[in-house]
């Protein structure tokens, strides 16, 4: 088994591990929006935030699944977590050390590192999901990794090639894999645990990134944005885990597919949100009020809202999970 490694308590470690430096690479990646936000570039970060998410999933369910680890998954994950900040750095840039090209061959590398990670584990109970992400991961990587020579600043060809390569690699996962997960040995409650452990980096990390924006300041710029971003965050962490959280996720593919729809709408919500706020934070409040496009913040906010009421929705109608 190449090392197995069978403390439990050591692989969570692990997990938390990928999920912090997942999170920091995506907050990172949020930065492109505090200035001069558009909506091509908002279209542009949107679709990159959920490929990311797609390879958290991907990565999350296979340690579910398998509940298995060794060296070889290990290498493969951080080769994975070292591709996707890279890709995060460098999608969306225009400088020499940092372009779409070396983005694009990043991300094809993560795709890879998916794919080899689920070839590994075919077992026969699972062989039919492990051949599926194999096949769409790899072919992803590939077209990825191929199209990167030709994705300079201004290149038409760039967003083609990584639409392809995004619904090659993500469309399969999100349509046919969960609707075969309903059906399988899928450990609901430890899910539901990675998932919010998620969450909570994801606020943890939100409200930071507003707080360390004061940093050198004698005083609070804008202390209603602090303010008004501390409680998002607090309301966000309230209504997820008293209201979404304790509940199962569910069970059938239609609802679980539109389920992580609203969690990747929160999760990019929130992540807008903190890098509007930090950018207003510094700002004399005042002049926030008749001088800074507040359309940008409100726009995120209104994501968080429909996606806490569309996850309470689809949640209540599932039981209690036995904690």
């Amino acid at each position: 088994m190449c090392g197995s490694i069978d403390d439990v308590a050591d692989r969570r470690w692990f997990e938390l591990f990928y999920d912090l430096v997942f999170v920091a690479a995506l907050v990172n990646g949020c930065h492109l929006f505090q200035h001069e936000p558009t909506i091509l570039l908002g279209a542009w970060l949107g679709a990159t935030l959920v490929v990311m998410l797609v390879l958290w999933i991907l990565t999350a369910v296979h340690a579910n699944l398998y509940r298995t680890d060794n060296w070889l998954r290990r290498t493969l994950v951080l080769i994975q977590m070292f591709s996707v900040a890279i890709a995060i750095l460098a999608i969306g840039r225009s400088t020499e050390s940092l372009s779409d090209k070396i983005g694009f061959l990043a991300l094809g590398i993560a795709f890879l590192s998916i794919a080899l990670m689920y070839a590994a584990s075919d077992r026969a109970h699972y062989r039919g999901e492990a051949r599926l992400v194999t096949w769409s991961s790899g072919l992803a990587g590939v077209i990825l990794i191929a199209g990167a020579p030709f994705a300079h600043p201004g290149a038409w060809i760039a967003g083609p090639v990584f639409a392809v390569g995004a619904v090659v690699g993500c469309l399969p996962v999100y349509w046919t894999l969960l609707g075969r997960l309903v059906d399988k040995r899928l450990d609901v409650e430890r899910f539901s645990e990675r998932l919010g452990e998620l969450l909570v980096i994801v606020l943890g990390e939100s409200f930071v990134e507003v707080v360390i924006r004061l940093d050198g300041f004698a005083s609070i710029p804008n202390f209603p944005v602090l303010a008004t971003s501390f409680l998002i965050t607090f309301a966000t962490w309230f209504c997820y885990f008293t209201f979404i959280n304790p509940r199962q996720l569910p069970r059938t593919a239609g609802p679980l597919r539109l389920w992580f729809s609203a969690y990747f709408l929160l999760i990019f919500g929130l992540m807008a949100v903190a890098t509007r706020a930090g950018l207003l934070v510094v700002e004399p409040w005042r002049e926030t009020l008749t001088t800074l496009p507040w359309i940008w913040t409100v726009i995120p906010f209104v994501y968080i809202t429909v996606a806490l009421a569309a996850l309470y929705r689809i949640s209540r109608r599932y039981p209690l999970l036995h904690r």
